[in-house]
């Protein structure tokens, strides 16, 4: 087994970069790591990597090294899997390239079965996707509302650069312009406009 060289080993991750990581969701893919170490002492302390929040090998490593800074060099095992077929287990014998396609298939997978995708399919039904980033640059997220999802990109921003014209803020016409303008909404998915 070969230990694997992290681009920024004295990462000290702050609970928003874990929680990126960790946040698993129904059906996507996701690996939970451990260390062969931990593993084999029985323990199995570790977390679930959500594949999909990984933009790369490299961040995926550093979400590794953020659970397991207790080892001084870890070997980082994979104990369990979802919705991820394949049989590998140590992460030393990945290599960037392998990782990025993997990675790729899976996210297909993940998105061609999901609901975000077939409303995307009906909003946009010229647009011919060939892979999961032509979806994921239109493709914002689930909101309950556009004031939902104004209340939750915008109104922070927006309401607290007001200052003195904040009485004569309308709130309703904003969200109509940012819908007119940058969004779709859409059986509850927000789209960029292309």
């Amino acid at each position: 087994m070969q230990s694997i060289e992290l681009k920024n080993r004295s990462l000290v991750p702050d609970s928003r970069f874990v929680k990126k990581f960790f946040a698993v969701e129904e059906g996507a893919p996701c690996v939970f790591v451990t260390t062969w170490y931990k593993h084999v002492m029985g323990t199995d302390e570790g977390e679930w990597i959500n594949l999909l929040k990984v933009m790369d090998f490299d961040e995926f490593l550093e979400a590794c090294a953020a659970i397991h800074q207790d080892e001084e060099n870890p070997d980082f095992f994979i104990a369990q899997k979802m919705n991820w077929d394949y049989d590998i287990h140590f992460i030393s014998d990945w290599d960037e390239e392998e990782f990025t396609a993997m990675k790729a298939e899976a996210e297909w997978d993940f998105l061609e079965n999901s609901e975000a995708f077939e409303v995307y399919e009906k909003v946009f039904p010229n647009h011919e996707v060939q892979n999961c980033t032509q979806f994921r640059v239109v493709y914002v997220g689930k909101f309950e509302s556009m004031e939902d999802f104004y209340n939750r990109r915008y109104k922070f921003t927006v309401e607290s650069q007001l200052g003195a014209l904040a009485p004569f803020f309308s709130k309703k016409n904003y969200i109509r312009g940012l819908f007119k303008d940058k969004y779709i909404f859409s059986s509850g998915y927000v789209f960029n406009r292309i």
